[in-house]
């Protein structure tokens, strides 16, 4: 494959535009994908490579209750009934690392469940949220370290 490129040599004086054919190898580059290893990988673990918030598993039990697990990490769960909180945390990490976190907290005010925005099963936790009377997402666009609280709403 040629490039021609328009070269203007103002350095010699010559000031006269001349034409100059480059060839460059036909040598592909190997993608991170193409590599000997992606044949070997399943789809859902270069998901889970692309996106490490994937790691942390929710999901709503049977008995009502939200838990969370994440591999290194103890098994977090709290029942609907002792929920009296949730808060949208965000923070200026992104786009790096998690930037949006969800907390739901106790009625002592202690947080019994973390979990990050795309975390596996959130679509489950967030069709059970809404169901809380007055519940709503707050704080989805903010680049800022806050915590926002969805539930109960705020008074203003």
């Amino acid at each position: 494959m040629a490039f021609h490129f328009l070269l203007n040599d103002i350095r010699n004086g010559v000031g006269a535009d001349r034409q100059v054919s480059v060839s460059r190898p036909n040598r592909r580059r190997p993608d991170a994908l193409e590599s000997d290893i992606a044949p070997q990988l399943q789809t859902e673990q270069l998901y889970r490579m692309k996106h490490p918030e994937s790691r942390f598993v929710v999901e709503v039990t049977a008995d009502d209750e939200i838990v969370c697990r994440a591999a290194m990490h103890a098994e977090q769960r709290i029942a609907m009934a002792d929920l009296a909180s949730v808060y949208v945390e965000t923070n200026d990490g992104g786009p790096w690392g998690a930037d949006l976190w969800w907390l739901l907290k106790d009625h002592t005010g202690q947080t019994r469940v973390t979990f990050p925005q795309l975390a596996t099963g959130e679509e489950a936790v967030l069709e059970r949220l809404p169901q809380l009377p007055g519940f709503v997402v707050r704080g989805m666009n903010s680049i800022e370290n806050a915590q926002i609280m969805c539930w109960p709403t705020p008074e203003r």
